[in-house]
């Protein structure tokens, strides 16, 4: 678990931890008490400075000294089902497959959100030490995998984002980091950025059914296409100042 200030999700993601062999946590020097609430429950932490998602990863699951790793992150819950599902994948020895996907759902404003662009999200999240390496990215770091990958039933509760402020605010900080990832890429066409936000809403509103989640629905499906547009717009500025077409 990578933490950075997280206090108050930390009293509700660590007391399903507790019962795993062990549980590494790494501290981008957090100023709440993220770090206590850590050791309270067990863990080894580590504290040093912030050095992006991926650099982070790799530290942390370094870190770990048991023959396979489980990615977990402080604004997501294990939930009891996932848990016993987890002792019966190990209960006859080793698993079939190295590494194994887990589904999200994202709990936001009350609301369990079960379609659109949020659900399914299929991530690998629990793998054998020695199989995984992690490009460097800038934003939505993933694992390569050697081997074979195996889907677990049980969804993991991801509590993303505290309010529609904390949405807003992170978005545009993922959109400088999606254009300094993108900026080899061609320049944006006129109303690219406008046209690509609108097939995000179009794509998570009625392809993928946000529709179904009601009033949420439509909102979520509104901020991603709004967040999609923020990344093209901040790809046009960067090249703008750095001169680059």
């Amino acid at each position: 678990m990578i933490v950075r200030n997280e206090a108050d999700r930390l009293v509700k993601s660590l007391p399903p931890l507790e019962a795993f062999a062990e549980l590494c946590v790494l501290d981008s020097e957090s100023t709440d008490n993220s770090v206590s609430l850590c050791q309270a429950a067990g863990a080894s932490v580590t504290i040093h400075p912030w050095e992006g998602f991926s650099a982070a990863r790799r530290r942390v699951f370094s870190s770990a000294t048991q023959p396979w790793l489980l990615w977990i992150d402080a604004d997501e819950i294990l939930t009891s089902e996932f848990i016993a599902e987890l002792w019966h994948l190990f209960r006859d020895g080793e698993p079939q497959h190295v590494a194994y996907q887990v589904n999200r759902r994202v709990c936001f404003e009350g609301q369990w959100i079960s379609h659109g662009d949020w659900f399914p999200d299929w991530n690998v999240r629990l793998f054998r030490e020695n199989v995984w390496q992690m490009p460097e990215r800038l934003l939505h770091e993933s694992l390569e995998i050697t081997g074979s990958i195996g889907k677990l039933n049980s969804v993991i509760e991801h509590h993303s984002f505290r309010s529609w402020d904390d949405f807003y605010s992170r978005s545009k900080r993922y959109a400088r980091l999606w254009a300094e990832e993108h900026l080899r890429r061609r320049s944006p066409r006129f109303g690219e950025a406008k046209l690509r936000g609108l097939w995000r809403f179009f794509h998570g509103y009625v392809l993928k059914r946000g529709f179904l989640d009601g009033k949420l629905g439509f909102k979520i499906a509104y901020a991603n296409g709004v967040g999609v547009t923020e990344k093209y717009r901040a790809l046009i500025a960067l090249k703008r100042e750095r001169n680059l077409r």
